[in-house]
């Protein structure tokens, strides 16, 4: 599967978030080595780790919980089509 369709798919019917509140930065870099090299379950996860933080992120500033959901979707989409520029800043979450 291309990995562009992936990222249509994720958005489309995107897995249940991960229960953790926390996200350990390393294996978030290990992850996006990881989907960088063509690894869906590494993009899978990814995405699965990250919204819940991402919500709680932009929930406060959205007309709506719809409204949160799309702008997290449509995050994720652009991201994640450009996860080859991506690179992890010292001192940073």
């Amino acid at each position: 599967m291309p990995m562009y369709a992936l990222y249509l798919s994720l958005v489309t019917d995107p897995p249940e978030p991960l229960p953790s509140a926390d996200v350990d930065e390393d294996r978030v870099q290990r992850l996006v080595d990881l989907a960088r090299g063509g690894d869906t379950v590494a993009v899978q996860r990814l995405y699965r780790e990250l919204v819940p933080r991402l919500f709680r992120v932009v929930r406060p500033f959205a007309a709506s919980h719809a409204d949160a959901e799309d702008v997290v979707q449509d995050t994720f989409v652009r991201a994640f089509g450009q996860l080859d520029r991506y690179e992890r800043r010292a001192g940073t979450r």
